[in-house]
């Protein structure tokens, strides 16, 4: 076979067009793909940002609400107000707390210097002992009497709570 016999400019474009059709091939197949999984995610982020800030906005209403609550105050009177009180009381510590309130029941006794109380809740053990120091600022005294916790096993475990409480007037 004869040897190919090409100009400087000829050798300067098959050289260029060398260069073109490696680089459409690298396009091809290197850019093209990324480009699609990054729009994939492109696509896959935006419902995250819009959930993202929904949370943020969330978030601010939930502290508002939270800086607005203001611990209760025992009134003097019948024993159905103070028993609204001590609900209030404790109500208040859960919410202040973090826990999630499932039942507070009053148990009914005739007994008229103390109120008892069976509470359900749920949270992790942080929550619980914020509960406790809360419960422990009041002025009137609330005693836990019993106290059940199911639930556990991992790092941070969510709690099922349930106690007796007696609220001394």
């Amino acid at each position: 076979m004869a040897k190919l016999k090409l100009s400087t400019r000829e050798m300067i474009l098959v050289i260029a067009s060398s260069g073109v059709i490696l680089l459409y091939v690298y396009y091809l197949l290197l850019i093209v793909p990324k480009w699609d999984e990054i729009n994939r995610l492109n696509n896959q982020l935006t419902p995250a940002r819009i959930e993202f800030k929904a949370a943020q906005e969330r978030l601010k209403i939930l502290e508002k609400v939270k800086g607005s609550l203001k611990e209760p105050r025992m009134p003097g009177g019948t024993k159905q107000e103070k028993a609204l009180a001590a609900f209030r009381y404790l109500s208040y510590a859960t919410a202040q707390a973090g826990l999630k309130l499932v039942s507070l029941k009053p148990l009914l006794e005739p007994n008229e210097d103390r109120l008892n109380f069976n509470l359900a809740c749920s949270g992790k053990y942080q929550n619980f002992y914020e509960f406790v120091k809360i419960l422990s600022k009041f002025k009137v005294v609330i005693l836990i009497d019993n106290l059940r916790i199911s639930g556990g096993g991992d790092k941070d475990p969510w709690l099922d709570i349930q106690m007796s409480l007696t609220a001394i007037l």
